[in-house]
């Protein structure tokens, strides 16, 4: 066991570990020649490798050598040493006829006795003079050591000689078996030899090989017996170095020699025997063979240490993994507490943010904990070091607890959420989906433009019916001129005026009338401008009450800054272009006026002047003067009422005009939700297994808000009580213009106060809501059907999503995502899901849940303590925290400090729910 306090605080980290390495006074091969101890220690020391495992051949002298002269000269080193035992079976597999190789790796910690001990009960193949099988502590000569051999039976009969039976021998050692020379790659067509290799793979624990054996090896199909499963087991790389020269060249390279490729192999463990047990468990994630390191992340995109001042309450600094942080501890222990720090030092607004929209607190109350603020903790300076030192800021996606479950509670949020990420896996997306909005928000405002107008134009037609009823029947008008008409054509005869002069006098009459009329119209029209044309000293100019306007589409916050910033300009200099021309006309209006009533003025005195003598002669006559008056007056009212029935009619075609016009923007709206079909079809719609699709509806809430306006007291035929109280919005589409005048007359009441023309604006553009939706393993969320997920799949949605927010793998701080899932949820849904991102981007996740914690292989457990009588801190601090891998492990033991009381396996097993079964599970998935 490993002393209680964990000497590796970030917990696993990627290592590079050379397990095959052979040191001066090997029993074979031997290429370190002459000796010299300082040439071999600091070559070990100089490189970048940890863990080395010392090898020989049926012998491990030269392991307990090595530890010795390397400790005498580093003294201080953290370079760690296991010793590996290299035999030969009596199995004969491959194709050269070599024995099977097998390496034994034992405790580090092991002692030379037990080894010794060992050494003297597993039995060779070669015998003494009397027959006696010679053990392996009794090879002296070269080719004793070169020719001996032991069997599989021998080999467990000494393993639980020195070991016990009682417990599984890889408390104390792995069975290595080489994949290649020397190795269990049987020979072609030899069915025996391939079952004999099948026996030994079963045997062993891992493999020595290279990165072609990865994947046969991890492969659960391995045995000529199709029906046995076979476990998949991790593969190192090993230099296999047999003197300096080689040492020197492949330690840590990836370099060619003598004909064979050197690879390097990546642990990520604490560099101790249980560290190594890791990658019996995790074949696939505790091992890489490959030149880089593993899961490397840009050093600016993760929190590397927190530190804390300005308080007694918590510890100068936490040091943090890069990869996967679980961080647990009982209830109100600062777990909780501690991932809100670390968020508001990278983000104060963000955080305040998302902890008011998960409902953890109400707005201006949020802080790190239930009844602390963050305005009653300002005296606490937490602040963030990021991988990179240098880097002074960064971002985080901050979970607060229960956020998962409302973001997917929420339609809006679920569309608001699936956006984003659409706009990332296309960037054009974005600019489309705008555009389709500004297109659709624009022919809204067109429709609006458009129905107001024809209820203008309406009013319109309806004051001139109400005028051309005040003027009365046009035909009995018709008969009343035509009367009067022959009366004076018989005046006429009988009077002394002769028929030209009858006739001059009613063309003087009705152009005097024409004149009078139009000089009314003007002095009207002069009254109309007068508060936009100024006058002084008879000269006019443009008042500043003329202002014109643009109405630009797309708008200019539709577009983008820049491109507004260029537009805004052009429209300001027409603009002022626009206000001048159109000031001019005004007064140029104006003075045109002017000039026309002069000229009438003078047109009329001249003709009283020029006629005098005529219309005096008609005026003598009364009755001819009277009916001839008579008779221009019904003359002129006719000319006024076909005036007006030419404008209504005029009217009737701006409405349909504008009836045609609102058509034509509903079917500009229709394309745009066909183009962002059509254009939706040719995206990347697939984010880590979720499908992406949009529908198109009309929501029952958009529905109903419009329908709440009228008065649905009684049925109509946009109402139909029986049916409900909703619109029959489909009615009101198929005849615009009969839906609109049922609206104005009245016959389609509405709410009192309502206005009429705003109800059936509001009521024409109500438009289909587009709705984006996800599924996953066939179910799905969002849109507009009620979510078919389980807890654990909405949870996974809602992560993914929030996740996908930043183009960025910035660090992931989330709390309890456990809360309100089931086991199963968390452990087939979640554990896979943070399996897998936390090797782009970093995961401080606070949990009290053991399969999101062991299950997901925490690369590091954060226990949290807040000191009590039953639960004591060392130096009296509120909050601490032991930082460690999962695999470190210390029995329980009477200290009083309680962090200090056991290893980072038994604070897990004991603090998290299900923690022993965990790792209990954890172990069976390849029955380890």
């Amino acid at each position: 066991m490993s002393t209680t306090a964990p000497r590796y605080v970030r917990g696993s980290e990627w290592r590079k570990w050379d397990l095959h390495i052979h040191a001066p006074g090997t029993k074979m091969s031997d290429g370190y020649k002459p000796l010299d101890w300082d040439r071999f220690c600091d070559t070990l020391e100089a490189s970048d490798v940890a863990v080395f495992g010392i090898a020989d051949y049926f012998n491990l002298d030269s392991f307990f050598e090595v530890v010795k002269e390397h400790q005498d000269r580093y003294p201080a080193s953290d370079k760690v040493f296991f010793p590996n035992l290299e035999l030969r079976l009596n199995d004969v597999v491959n194709g050269k006829q070599e024995s099977v190789e097998l390496h034994l790796i034992f405790r580090p910690d092991i002692t030379q006795e037990k080894i010794r001990h060992f050494l003297s009960v597993l039995k060779t193949q070669l015998t003494d003079d009397n027959d006696r099988q010679l053990p392996c502590s009794e090879l002296k000569a070269r080719g004793n050591f070169e020719s001996a051999t032991v069997t599989r039976s021998d080999l467990k009969t000494a393993i639980e000689d020195t070991f016990g039976s009682r417990r599984p021998w890889k408390e104390n050692l792995l069975i290595i078996v080489p994949s290649n020379n020397g190795g269990i790659r049987a020979e072609s067509g030899k069915q025996r030899k391939a079952n004999i290799a099948d026996q030994i793979d079963k045997l062993s624990d891992a493999v020595f090989g290279n990165s072609a054996n990865v994947d046969w090896f991890l492969s659960r199909k391995r045995y000529e017996d199709p029906e046995q499963v076979s476990t998949p087991k991790p593969v190192f790389a090993g230099s296999d170095a047999h003197s300096y020269e080689q040492l020197e060249q492949r330690l840590g390279k990836p370099v060619e020699s003598d004909g064979e490729f050197n690879e390097i192999t990546w642990i990520k463990a604490d560099p101790t025997y249980e560290g190594l047990l890791q990658t019996l468990i995790e074949p696939a994630e505790r091992v890489r063979i490959q030149t880089l390191k593993p899961d490397v992340k840009e050093p600016y995109k993760y929190i590397s240490r927190v530190h804390f001042a300005g308080t007694t309450e918590f510890p100068d600094s936490i040091d943090f993994n890069s990869n996967l942080v679980s961080i647990i501890g009982s209830r109100s222990s600062g777990k909780s507490t501690l991932l809100a720090h670390i968020a508001h030092a990278v983000d104060p607004d963000y955080t305040v943010k998302q902890q008011e929209m998960s409902g953890m607190a109400e707005a201006g109350k949020a802080g790190p904990a239930a009844g602390l603020t963050w305005q009653d903790v300002a005296h606490i300076r937490c602040s963030v070091e990021w991988g990179d030192p240098t880097v002074k800021t960064g971002k985080i996606v901050y979970i607060p607890q229960n956020s998962l479950f409302a973001i997917s509670d929420r339609p809006n949020e679920v569309n608001a959420k699936i956006q984003p990420a659409l706009y990332r896996l296309n960037p054009g997306f974005e600019q489309f989906h705008q555009k389709v909005d500004a297109d659709v928000h624009a022919s809204n405002l067109a429709i609006r433009q458009l129905v107001q107008e024809w209820f203008d134009v309406a009013e319109v037609i309806e004051d001139l019916r109400s005028e051309l009823r005040d003027l009365g029947d046009r035909e009995a008008i018709v008969v009343t001129r035509d009367t009067i008409a022959a009366r004076v054509k018989a005046l006429r005869e009988s009077s002394s005026l002769n028929e030209d002069e009858v006739l001059k006098y009613q063309g003087i009459v009705e152009r005097s009338s024409e004149i009078r009329a139009r000089v009314e119209d003007i002095t009207n029209e002069i009254a109309v401008l007068e508060p936009y044309v100024t006058s002084d000293n008879g000269s006019y100019a443009a008042a500043p009450e003329i202002a014109p306007s643009i109405n630009m589409h797309p708008s200019l916050t539709a577009i983008p800054p820049d491109l507004a910033a260029k537009v805004n300009p052009v429209l300001s200099s027409h603009l002022e272009i626009l206000r001048s021309a159109i000031g001019q006309a005004f007064v140029d209006y104006r003075s045109a006026l002017d000039v026309e009533q002069r000229a009438l003025t003078e047109e009329l005195e001249s003709l009283e002047r020029d006629n005098a003598e005529l219309i005096r002669k008609n005026r003598e006559n009364t009755e001819l003067e009277a009916l001839v008056a008579s008779q221009n007056h019904q003359v002129e009212l006719l000319k006024v009422i076909d005036a007006k029935i030419d404008a209504v009619e005029a009217a009737k075609k701006t409405q349909a005009g504008r009836i045609e016009a609102i058509e034509k923007q509903r079917a500009l709206k229709e394309s745009c939700f066909e183009k962002l079909k059509n254009e939706f079809v040719t995206l990347t719609t697939t984010l880590d297994g979720m499908q992406f699709d949009i529908e198109t509806r009309m929501t029952a809430e958009a529905l109903s808000a419009v329908s709440s306006v009228y008065n649905r007291q009684e049925n109509t035929l946009y109402f139909d009580r029986s049916q409900g109280e909703i619109i029959r919005h489909d009615f009101v589409m198929a005849d615009i213009a009969r839906f609109l005048e049922a609206v104005r007359s009245g016959s389609q009441k509405l709410r009192r106060g309502e206005s009429p023309a705003v109800v059936a604006s509001s009521t024409i553009t109500l438009t289909p809501e587009s709705r984006f939706f996800a599924t996953l393993d066939g179910d799905r969320i969002g849109g507009f059907a009620v979510s078919s997920m389980t807890p654990g799949k909405q949870a996974l949605f809602a992560l993914t999503l929030i996740m996908n927010e930043s183009s960025e793998p910035w660090p992931l701080l989330i709390d309890q995502p456990e809360d309100d899932l089931d086991s199963r949820s968390i452990y087939q849904t979640i554990v896979p899901y943070l399996s897998k991102r936390k090797k782009d981007r970093q995961i401080l996740m606070v949990t009290h849940d053991a399969n999101l914690a062991i299950g997901a292989d925490s690369e590091q457990i954060v226990v949290a303590n807040r000191h009590g009588d039953d639960r004591r801190n060392r130096d009296g601090l509120m909050f601490k925290y032991l930082t460690g891998s999962l695999e470190h492990s210390s029995e329980k033991n009477d200290s009083e400090f309680i962090l200090e009381s056991c290893g980072m396996r038994e604070h897990a097993c004991e603090i998290l729910d299900g923690g022993e079964d965990a790792f209990k599970k954890r172990s069976a998935k390849y029955k380890v």
